[in-house]
């Protein structure tokens, strides 16, 4: 299970910073990589953005509803810099 505390799409690290991205990566990684293909990602809403921003480590992912148009939504007020590196990693 994980979850963004932040509750800002993964793109926000533990410091404050918007480096979420690769946070949240490298702790998935390292509970992934001794899995290699068997890892299942499932998620829903903002789960489900999680599940395709870190797919990379999984065999399968299953996303359901995913959040993925922040700049027409809920996450218009980041900084466009942070979008797109948002975007580049769906």
């Amino acid at each position: 299970y994980v979850c963004d505390p932040a509750n800002a799409w993964y793109l926000q690290d533990p410091e404050r910073r918007w480096m979420g991205i690769d946070h949240f990566l490298g702790i998935l990684r390292g509970y992934a990589e001794d899995y290699g293909q068997r890892v299942l990602m499932l998620g829903s809403s903002m789960g489900a953005t999680a599940c395709i921003l870190f797919a990379e480590l999984a065999g399968l992912v299953l996303a359901f509803s995913p959040q993925v148009e922040l700049r027409r939504g809920q996450g218009r007020f980041l900084d466009g810099e942070i979008l797109d590196r948002f975007e580049g990693q769906l």
